[in-house]
């Protein structure tokens, strides 16, 4: 199974080295089909946030909570293979495999390969981290317009701050209300000036 083959311990993750691949975050109705029947079959009507990752390697972090669930479903020519982590209490009972990914691990993709790493605490915590090649999976949906330098410091702005200081940050630079107007017109803010889904996949942490 592609997983298990291509399992590597933290410190072998050192030397694969940090993936400079694409970040975005989806509605859980764009997620591919596997994905999505996989989770539903776990955790029925409930919608986690999905966050993809286009890379040639699948760097999976620690469970954020403890007491999570970690399900990891792997994906290749077509086959769905779910190898199933276990609750934090459990990892006594555990195998070592099971354990190295639980704990976080990395995994070479291929073209044709994906992985899908779901946790699940209730209602406190529910996400998905999906890993694609990005030959693999190309959203078009979600993938915004081309900005102007000066449009992405704007929207950076906002993802970054509050309202409160993001007036005064505004105010220092000029930016008017038919520069926000534009924004909102490209689908990047909302009626409240709060930044969109696709505006967050626009812009990283920069700002003014």
């Amino acid at each position: 199974m592609m997983v298990e083959e291509n399992r590597q311990t933290t410190m072998e993750r050192e030397k694969i080295g940090s993936n400079s691949g694409e970040t975005i975050i989806i509605p859980f109705s764009e997620i591919p089909s596997w994905v999505k029947e996989e989770w539903v079959s776990l955790h029925g009507k409930t919608r986690p946030k999905v966050r993809v990752y286009r890379t040639t390697v699948a760097e999976i972090p620690v469970p954020v909570f403890d007491y999570a669930v970690r399900d990891i479903v792997a994906y290749k020519n077509g086959r769905t293979m779910r190898t199933y982590i276990p609750s934090y209490r459990s990892l006594l009972a555990a195998t070592p495999e099971q354990k190295t990914l639980y704990f976080g691990g990395a995994v070479r993709l291929e073209s044709d390969e994906a992985i899908a790493v779901m946790d699940y605490w209730e209602d406190r915590y529910q996400n998905i981290d999906l890993y694609v090649h990005p030959e693999a999976y190309e959203p078009p949906k979600v993938i915004g317009p081309a900005l102007t330098e000066r449009q992405r410091k704007i929207l950076a702005t906002i993802r970054a701050y509050t309202s409160a200081y993001r007036r005064d940050v505004f105010e220092t630079y000029g930016v008017t209300k038919e520069e926000l107007d534009e924004l909102r017109k490209l689908g990047l803010i909302d009626k409240r000036s709060a930044i969109t889904m696709i505006g967050r996949n626009m812009v990283g942490k920069e700002s003014f």
